[in-house]
């Protein structure tokens, strides 16, 4: 048995314990398996060596639970809460709160959701072409509000309302199968994440809350990911057009084609493209860092307010233009780009670009440097500025 096994099967036996303290009985096992496995112990050795669920249950609950119990009832589950829906007819998904989505192919053109862990979830229609995924039992506030005269009442309302809602404290684990090549668009609640490998979509567009989204071998047309205080990553993606928001979360690309435009947009995150192509590319950022490493790029467009800015083996065939107020600008390109603007306020800038370039350097209160600059014949142009920073570029 594997961790992730061993602690749903723990959750289930212990569902009659008071939800702070499955919790904490959930967080102990998980910590003292990864004790174990940073002693050198296989997986498998260190869950063993936690001894028998049934046991945990029984001393903790006062109940008798067999293991065995936790796999009838998943299997039970799974063929009572499967749903079964014409592909045609849906053009959205929302997922509700708590739940991890496993995105795979569906084999028969229909759309398969299906609880992975045995816990109930309800499939309904909301408007039209949509369909929402949802906890059974979900509503967390229950009772009636008229009757409440005080702050006092309100609170212990909500307060025991969160406790009971949170006895299902493990995440939904669903798959949801969708036919190859369908348009998705799927909503996820607070707590949601969702997951794919492999898979080939046509337009697809992934909005999560404090979830986050990773993918990892997809084609599809357009992409559009957004996430508020979730991570966003992503490998090994082809498409056509792609377009990442996120407020507080990183986001992070790969190894990805992308035959036309890259938009990646961060408030506090950091983003960073490694081996990415794209015919052009705009990123920004707030507080968070850019990074980019190898890839290729006819334009290229990087802004931060306060974070650095770092290039490192990227081809930039056209244009090239990075701008950041309070950090530092870093370059390291080995291969010539026609057109380089670089823009700081008190951060530095430090640049080594392969080729001959007419240079144009500025700094108020700071040093410049430029060594191999040339008033010969050559299209290449650079220019940098800054305020309060030093500038050194190197060419050739």
């Amino acid at each position: 048995m594997n961790k992730k096994e061993f602690i749903e099967r723990l959750c289930m036996g212990l569902k009659s314990l008071p939800a702070d303290e499955a919790q904490k009985t959930v967080l102990f096992y998980s910590e003292a398996i990864n004790d174990r496995m940073e002693d050198g112990m296989t997986e498998e050795q260190a869950v063993a060596a936690m001894g028998s669920i049934s046991e945990i249950v029984r001393e903790l609950c006062g109940i008798e639970y067999t293991e065995s119990e936790s796999a009838d009832k998943v299997s039970a589950e799974d063929d009572k809460v499967t749903e079964y829906t014409a592909a045609e007819s849906i053009s959205e998904i929302e997922i509700r709160r708590g739940m991890c989505v496993n995105l795979v192919h569906s084999v028969d053109g229909l759309i398969h959701i299906k609880s992975l862990t045995g816990e109930r979830f309800i499939v309904s229609p909301g408007g039209k072409g949509e369909i929402i995924v949802t906890r059974a039992d979900d509503e967390i506030f229950k009772g009636d509000f008229q009757k409440l005269r005080s702050v006092h009442d309100v609170v212990e309302l909500v307060s025991s309302s969160l406790v009971n809602a949170l006895k299902s404290f493990a995440s939904i684990d669903i798959q949801l199968e969708l036919p190859e090549g369908c348009d998705i668009k799927l909503r996820l609640g607070s707590g949601s994440s969702v997951r794919g490998k492999g898979l080939s979509f046509g337009d697809i567009s992934f909005k999560a809350s404090s979830g986050d989204i990773k993918v990892e071998n997809v084609k599809a047309s357009k992409v559009a990911f957004t996430t508020a205080s979730g991570d966003i990553k992503i490998g090994e993606l082809t498409g056509e057009q792609v377009v990442f928001n996120s407020v507080s979360g990183d986001v992070e690309m790969e190894n990805s084609s992308v035959s036309d435009t890259i938009y990646v947009r961060s408030a506090s995150g950091d983003i960073e493209l490694d081996g990415v192509s794209a015919k052009g590319a705009t990123t920004l950022t707030t507080s968070g860092d850019l990074s980019l490493a190898g890839g290729n790029f006819n334009t290229l467009s990087l802004k931060s307010t306060s974070g650095d800015i770092d290039i490192s083996g990227t081809g930039i065939k056209e244009k090239l233009a990075a701008a950041t107020i309070s950090g530092d600008i870093t370059m390291e390109i080995g291969e010539e780009c026609p057109l380089i603007k670089l823009e700081a306020v008190s951060g530095n800038v430090e640049a080594e670009i392969a080729g001959r370039y007419k240079t144009e350097v500025n700094s108020v209160s700071g040093s410049c440097r430029v060594i191999n600059s040339t008033t010969g014949e050559t299209e290449n142009r650079l220019t940098a500025n800054t305020v309060s920073g030093s500038i050194k570029i190197v060419c050739g």
